[in-house]
This record gives structure tokens, sequence and C-alpha cells, in this order.
């Protein structure tokens, strides 16, 4: 009777230990969820495309290597025609710059002129200057504000050969056979000039250190 009680007594231990271990194994984890809203920033884009027109001032492209302006010596042994060309010496690009939406503005005008073959030759003989680009200048309007308007002057002019021109050099000398000679010549071989040209160069980009 004794032995039963004693095995029954352990049975509910058992079963008491076996709930006991049954609560300690649930584990309890609990989820958070929330939702947080924010902004996307993107760079803007500033479009300093240009718009470039040129024209030449007075619509004079060509420099002329004429002396029907001057005077002629009563005592010249080298004259002039009637219909004798006048120089030009000097020309002007007008270059206007413009934005997007057409305002006048800012930029870095930039000018370089080179001759052809012809014209290095001539050059090299001395009979003409090279011609040469003076830097870009930006014009104003009538109250002096300044425009979006480059003013592009070249120049290009006689050699060291002629100093003032051939018609001042070769009258400066006395008239010989000789001197007629090689004005004849000289004069002659300058006509090649009428088919000689130049490349002048502009470069126009954004200029960002100033506002109009």
């Amino acid at each position: 009777m004794k032995r039963k009680t004693l095995t029954l007594t352990l049975s509910i231990l058992s079963c008491l230990a076996l709930i006991g271990i049954g609560f300690a194994a649930w584990v309890i984890t609990p989820t958070t969820e929330d939702t947080k809203t924010g902004k996307i920033q993107v760079d803007t884009v500033t479009d300093l495309s240009l718009n470039v027109a040129y024209q030449w001032k007075d619509e004079k492209s060509s420099f002329v290597f004429g002396e029907g302006e001057k005077s002629v010596p009563s005592d010249a042994w080298l004259t002039l025609s009637d219909n004798a060309l006048e120089g030009v010496f000097k020309l002007t690009l007008i270059v206007t710059v413009t934005n997007t939406i057409g305002e006048a503005t800012n930029a870095s005008v930039a000018a370089k002129i080179e001759g052809d073959e012809t014209v290095k030759n001539f050059v090299n003989d001395g009979y003409i200057s090279n011609p040469v680009a003076a830097a870009p200048v930006r014009d104003t309007d009538e109250l002096g504000e300044k425009t979006g308007v480059y003013l592009v002057e070249i120049s290009i002019g006689w050699g060291t050969k002629f100093e003032n021109g051939p018609l001042a050099y070769y009258n400066s000398l006395p008239q010989t056979s000789e001197n007629a000679t090689n004005a004849n010549e000289v004069l002659n071989n300058l006509a090649a000039l009428n088919n000689a040209s130049f490349t002048l160069t502009i470069t126009t980009k954004p200029d960002t250190s100033s506002k109009m």
C-alpha cells in the first residue's frame, strides 16, 4: 500500500516538472512596423548654350592692297590710274552673342587669323605684313551699358620692303631702267594676292566669371 502511494506521488511530480519546462519554452518576440517619408532632391540644370551671329562691319570682308586714295607727286615716275583701288587694311567683324532666350549675355570671345600659302609667301618676302587679329572688344550702347556685341578688328599692311607702300617707295628711288623693271616685276607679282585668302577663327564660350 505504501509502495503504490509513493509511485503515484512520483508520477505527479514528474508531470509538474514537465509542465514547468513547457512554460519556460514560450518566447514572446513583438514586431513593430512604421513608415517614414522623405523628399528627393536633384541638382537643377543651367543651360549656358550660346547663340552667336556674325556680320562684317559696313559689309567689308576683304583687304585691298591699293593706293588710290593717295596723291601722286608731280615729279613721280610711278603714278596711279584714275580707277586705282583704295587701300583697305582694317576690317571689323561684329560678333553678337545671346543666350537661349535671346538675351545679350557675357561671353569669352577670342580671335586668331592666318593667311593662306600665298599670303605667307608674300610675308616671307617682305612685301606685306602678317595679318593680325586684335583682342575682341565688347561694345556698349548709347548709355554706355555693355551689350552682347563684340568687335573683332583684323589688320594687314605693306611689308618692310615697301614701308609706306610701293608708290612712295619707288618714287623715292631714281628713275632708272633697273628700278622701272623691278617695279614692273614686283607689282605684277602682287596680282597673285587677288586669289589669296585668310582664315579668321572666332572662339566663343560662356563667361561665368561675371554677370551683366
